[in-house]
C-alpha cells in the first residue's frame, strides 16, 4: 500500500528540468498598479491580519505568527491556461518572513499551490490539500527552500508564472527557474499571500491569457479592413455604442465597490 500511494504522488507531482509552457501569452485579462479605484484585491481589517491599498501598493500583513494570509483576486471564473506576473516587495518583519502567490486556489481556501519567497533570496512551492501541506521543491531537510541567485533579499521581486495541462513554469526577475508539474487542481483561483507574521507589498498584478482561435479571426478581419481603408461606419458605431455602455458599467461599479468597502470599515 505504501509502495502504490508513493507511486500515486510521484503520477500527480513532480519537478521538472527545462520550461515546459511554450504559449505565448499576450492578452491582458488584469492589470492592476494600485493606483487607480479598480479594487481587484479585497481590503480586511482584523485581528489576524490587515489589507489595504494604499500609496500606490497593495499591503498584506499576517499579524498572526500562525498560518498565512491569502487574498484573491477578484474574478468570477476559473484561471486555466494563464500567464501571472507581480512585483512584490518583501519587508523586514518577523524572523522568517516570506510572501508570494498561490494558484489555482480551490474554494474554501483548501487548496492550491503556494510559491513563497523569503529574505534569503530563497523560493519553495508547496501544495494545499485540505489541512495538509506537501513540498513540491527541494527537499524536506530544507523545508522545500531553495536558493536562487536571481532573487534579490530586499527591494522589489518579480515573480512570474505560466500555467498549462498541469505544468507551472516558474521566472523570477524575467528568468526561467523552476517547473512543477501536478494535475490535482487543473484551475481555480489565483492571488497574493502572506506568510507568519510577514508584511508584503504588491506594487503590480497582472494576468494574460493566450489569444483564443476567435480572438485571431477578429485581428485579421480589422488588419484587412485598415488595409483596404474600407472598414464598415454602421459596424464601428456599434462598437461605439457597446464601449460606452461598458465604460459607465465599470464606472458604475467602482462605485458601488467604494460604498461597499466603507461598509466594512464601519462594521
Amino acid at each position: 500500500m505504501r509502495i502504490l500511494s508513493f507511486a500515486v504522488i510521484l503520477t500527480l507531482s513532480h519537478f521538472t528540468k527545462g520550461q515546459n509552457v511554450l504559449t505565448n501569452f499576450e492578452d491582458t485579462l488584469v492589470y492592476d498598479n494600485f493606483n487607480i479605484n479598480e479594487y481587484n484585491f479585497p481590503q480586511k481589517y482584523t485581528s489576524a491580519e490587515i489589507s489595504i491599498i494604499e500609496n500606490g501598493v497593495y499591503r498584506i500583513k499576517r499579524l498572526s505568527d500562525e498560518g498565512r494570509s491569502i487574498s484573491y483576486l477578484k474574478y468570477d471564473k476559473a484561471f486555466y491556461t494563464y500567464e501571472l506576473s507581480a512585483d512584490i516587495e518583501l519587508l523586514k518583519t518577523g524572523s522568517s518572513p516570506s510572501a508570494g502567490v498561490i494558484l489555482n486556489g480551490q474554494s474554501g481556501s483548501n487548496g492550491g499551490f503556494l510559491l513563497e519567497l523569503n529574505n534569503k533570496k530563497r523560493f519553495r512551492v508547496n501544495k494545499l490539500v485540505g489541512d495538509q501541506i506537501r513540498i513540491l521543491s527541494g527537499s524536506a531537510k530544507d523545508d522545500g527552500w531553495i536558493k536562487s541567485k536571481h532573487l534579490k533579499k530586499t527591494g522589489i521581486n518579480q515573480i512570474s508564472v505560466k500555467v498549462e495541462n498541469g505544468y507551472y513554469d516558474i521566472y523570477f526577475n524575467h528568468h526561467y527557474i523552476y517547473t512543477i508539474y501536478d494535475t490535482q487542481f487543473e484551475g481555480g483561483k489565483i492571488g497574493l499571500l502572506s506568510g507568519p507574521s510577514s508584511e508584503v507589498l504588491a506594487h503590480n498584478f497582472t494576468v494574460k491569457k493566450a489569444k483564443s482561435s476567435i480572438d485571431k479571426i477578429t485581428e485579421k478581419v480589422s488588419t484587412g479592413n485598415e488595409n483596404r481603408g474600407n472598414v464598415d461606419p454602421d459596424f464601428q458605431e456599434v462598437i461605439l455604442i457597446f464601449k460606452t455602455k461598458i465604460d459607465q458599467q465599470q464606472i458604475e461599479i467602482a462605485s458601488l465597490q467604494q460604498e461597499v468597502d466603507r461598509c466594512k470599515s464601519m462594521l
